[in-house]
C-alpha cells in the first residue's frame, strides 16, 4: 500500500504546482457522505483532492474529486458532477472518431499528466464511453473490467491494450 507522499510523488510536478489546468491538488482528510460525496475534515480518511475543470481557455472549477489513499481506494466527488476526467480528450476523440486512452484510476490519469480520460462515476459516464470507437486500456484485465461495466449500454467501443493490440 502506497503512502500519501508516495502517491503524490508519482504525479508530475507541473500538475502538483497547479499548472494543469489550474490549482489542482492537495491532500486532506475526508469523511464519506451518504450520497457518495465527501466533506473535508481534520481527522478523516487520507485522500488526494483535485479539481475538475471545464475545457479550454479560461477553465472554471466544476467539482472536486477525492481519491482515498486506500484500501479500499474510492473515488468521490464533492458536487457529483465531475464524472469524467479529461473531458476535452473525450470530446476530441468523439468528434474525430479516434480512440482515447482510458486510465484505470484518476491517480494514474494525473500521473500521466492529464492525458486521456479517467472515470469518476461509471453509471453517469457509460453512455458517453459507448459513443467512442475505441478505448485503450492498461491491460487485458482492465479492458475486461471496462467491457463488463459498459455491457448493455449500446454499441460497444473496440478495446485495445496499451501496446495497441486488440483485447
Amino acid at each position: 500500500m502506497s503512502t500519501l507522499p508516495q502517491l503524490l510523488n508519482q504525479i508530475p510536478q507541473h500538475i502538483r504546482d497547479g499548472q494543469y489546468p489550474g490549482p489542482c491538488m492537495w491532500s486532506a482528510g475526508i469523511e464519506v457522505s451518504p450520497d457518495s460525496g465527501f466533506t473535508v475534515v481534520d481527522d478523516g480518511i487520507p485522500a488526494i483532492r483535485f479539481g475538475v475543470y471545464t475545457s479550454g481557455p479560461g477553465s472554471n472549477l466544476l467539482d472536486l474529486v477525492a481519491v482515498t489513499v486506500g484500501p479500499p481506494r474510492r473515488v468521490l466527488t464533492l458536487r457529483g458532477i465531475g464524472d469524467l476526467l479529461g473531458f476535452d480528450n473525450f470530446d476530441h476523440a468523439d468528434i474525430t472518431r479516434a480512440t482515447v486512452r482510458l486510465y484505470r484510476s484518476p491517480l494514474d490519469w494525473l500521473a500521466a499528466g492529464g492525458d486521456g480520460i479517467s472515470v469518476c462515476d461509471w453509471f453517469k459516464v457509460r453512455p458517453l464511453l459507448c459513443r467512442l470507437p475505441g478505448l485503450i486500456c492498461d491491460d487485458a484485465a482492465h479492458a475486461d473490467d471496462v467491457y463488463q461495466r459498459l455491457r448493455g449500454c449500446g454499441p460497444m467501443p473496440r478495446f485495445y491494450v496499451e501496446q495497441g493490440a486488440a483485447a
